[in-house]
Formats: C-alpha cells, sequence, structure tokens
C-alpha cells in the first residue's frame, strides 16, 4: 500500500539512449495496484503527441527551463532553448489513495513560472480533466519527515533510533566500562515494548545508584509516560486505519466480509486505466471520447419531484 513516487528529468541525449527501456518502466510501474505516479520533466517531441489516459502533460515550456548541471559549482541556471513537457503519469489507485489538489497546484505552478520560467503554459485538457470531475475530501498522505540525529545518551523509547552496539563510542565518551555496558544494553531494548510501559530493568539498576528510594518512583513515572503516549499513538492509528478503509479504500482493496455476487455486466471483464476512475464526473469539460467503463459518464443529479398543488387547479 506505500506506492511509488518518482521524479524523472531527461535530457536529448539521454533520452535517446534509453528511450525504449524508459516506455517499459513506465508501463509496467503504472500498471501496478498500488499507487504509483511519476512526474517526468523531458523535450516534448520524446513523446507522441497523443499520450495514453495514464499520462497527463500538466504544462507546456516552449523555452527557457532552467537547467542545473551537476558540473557547475557556481548551481546557476542555464535556460534550454528546446521545448519541453512537465508529464505526470499515474494509476487510479494513486489519484483515489492521494488526491491531487487540483485548485491549489495550479496556482502554484503559475506564480513558479512568473519568477523561474515564463514560458510556461498549462494544458487546457488536463485543466478541464480535473474541472470536470469532483475531487475526493480526504487529503493525500503525508510524508514522515526525517529525523534528525540527536546526541542524547538515553535512547531505548526512540522508535526512529537504529539498534547498535555502542559500547566503544559510549567508552570514547569517557563512560566507565560497566555503564557503558549497561546503557548499551539498555538502548538495545525492543521499542515496542516501551509503548506499553516495559522498561528495561538495566534502567532501573542505573537509578538505584543514584537516587535515595530505589529509583521505584521516577521508574514508574517514566512507565507511565510512555504508556499513555504509545496509548494515544494507538488510538489515533487506529482512527485513521479505520477512516482510510471505511471512506478512501476502492472496493476491490476491502477483503473482509462477504462480498454480494452482482449481476455480471457486458463490460466487467475490462480493466479500466483512467487515473480519475474513481472520482465523479460532474460535467464533461474534456470531450473526450466515452470508455465502456461508467467513470467516464456524467453523474446526473436526481431531480427533486415535484407536485402539482391541486388547490390551483380550477373545475368547470
Amino acid at each position: 500500500m506505500a506506492g511509488k513516487n518518482l521524479l524523472l528529468v531527461f535530457g536529448e541525449t539521454d533520452f535517446k539512449s534509453n528511450k525504449q527501456g524508459l516506455l517499459d518502466r513506465l508501463s509496467f510501474l503504472i500498471q501496478s495496484k498500488r499507487p504509483t505516479r511519476i512526474l517526468l520533466i523531458s523535450p516534448s517531441w520524446t513523446f507522441p503527441k497523443k499520450l495514453s489516459r495514464n499520462i497527463l502533460e500538466l504544462a507546456v515550456i516552449s523555452s527557457g527551463l532552467p537547467m542545473y548541471w551537476s558540473a557547475d559549482v557556481v548551481r546557476n541556471p542555464v535556460p534550454t532553448k528546446t521545448q519541453f513537457s512537465v508529464l505526470l503519469a499515474l494509476n487510479k489507485e494513486s489519484m483515489s489513495i492521494d488526491p491531487i489538489d487540483w485548485e491549489g497546484l495550479r496556482p502554484e505552478l503559475i506564480a513558479w513560472a512568473g519568477e523561474s520560467c515564463p514560458n510556461l503554459r498549462i494544458n487546457p485538457v488536463t485543466d478541464s480533466l480535473f474541472n470536470e470531475r469532483t475531487p475526493l475530501r480526504h487529503p493525500p498522505r503525508a510524508l514522515m519527515s526525517p529525523s534528525l540525529e540527536q546526541g542524547a545518551v538515553y535512547r531505548f523509547f526512540d522508535p526512529e533510533s537504529k539498534r547498535r552496539h555502542e559500547t566503544t563510542h559510549l567508552l570514547s565518551c569517557g563512560i566507565p566500562l560497566e555503564i557503558a555496558k549497561t546503557i548499551n544494553r539498555i538502548n538495545n531494548h525492543d521499542r515496542n515494548l516501551c509503548l506499553i510501559g516495559v522498561l528495561p530493568n538495566q534502567l532501573r539498576y542505573l537509578m538505584k545508584k543514584v537516587s535515595t528510594d530505589g529509583g521505584n518512583s521516577a521508574f514508574e513515572a517514566i512507565s507511565k509516560e510512555l504508556f499513555w503516549n504509545g496509548y494515544r499513538i494507538w488510538n489515533k492509528r487506529k482512527k485513521l486505519m479505520s477512516k482510510f478503509w471505511k471512506d478512501i479504500a476502492p472496493n476491490e482493496w476491502k477483503l473482509h466480509g462477504k462480498i454480494k455476487e452482482k449481476k455480471k455486466k457486458l463490460f466487467d471483464s475490462i480493466e479500466c486505466m483512467n487515473p480519475f476512475h474513481f472520482l465523479k464526473k460532474h460535467s464533461d469539460l474534456s470531450r473526450m471520447r466515452p470508455t465502456p467503463c461508467s467513470c467516464s459518464k456524467v453523474v446526473k443529479k436526481k431531480q427533486p419531484l415535484i407536485f402539482m398543488d391541486l388547490r390551483r387547479n380550477r373545475f368547470i
């Protein structure tokens, strides 16, 4: 369920040398059932004029795309003279799990173009494809921010710190050998046990040496703090998972419980590859040819029933 997010930037020489291999790899990734999207920035001539439904041309840059070369030490942008296209290849699972806020992305692209790339033009067909669909309400998944390496001695409660042998490092910091071995065993304690308040016994051993009451009160306070924080994490994760399977996940992924057998339709065997498959179509702005799948049909609003007022009728 994690999926893939890739950014590919190609120049003319790079694409010529491995064009077919890249296209095959792109087609293979998009056919995956996991949420997958790939952003490509390449010369416009490298792709055919009529793209598949899985590849959207977000914008066209006639000239002046700022490029940075790895050999340039000063890192000065060099504007290109070739026409480039900004392409987005994605599958329907990616659009369903991580919806794109086109109303927010479009002005950001235009604002960036006003500062760095004035020749950028938004593709009107792609703009129509987004505007004719009802956007999904849930936000996309948030990326986990990389944690900075901290110099704390005790890390047995940090789930992001890797378990490693650090006795030698503690000795180099001036810590005695016996205490260094004890701290090393403490930091290699199972992080999952800390979430339920189970602390390493070596921590109590060190507390007895510096506390008058044997470290019982401090040991118990740390255990309770970790337990309740672990409970909050578990409770939050449970609510998010429940919301995902109830409101976000496609019906094809819901394998729990019995599924009622439905009557087979003529086009049930056809696998729809439209990335907007899970978004309801409220109007036909793109004027694209409809497909056998029901996602290409405009959802008609139910008209409210209007009853005649009998009091207005006049009988002769």
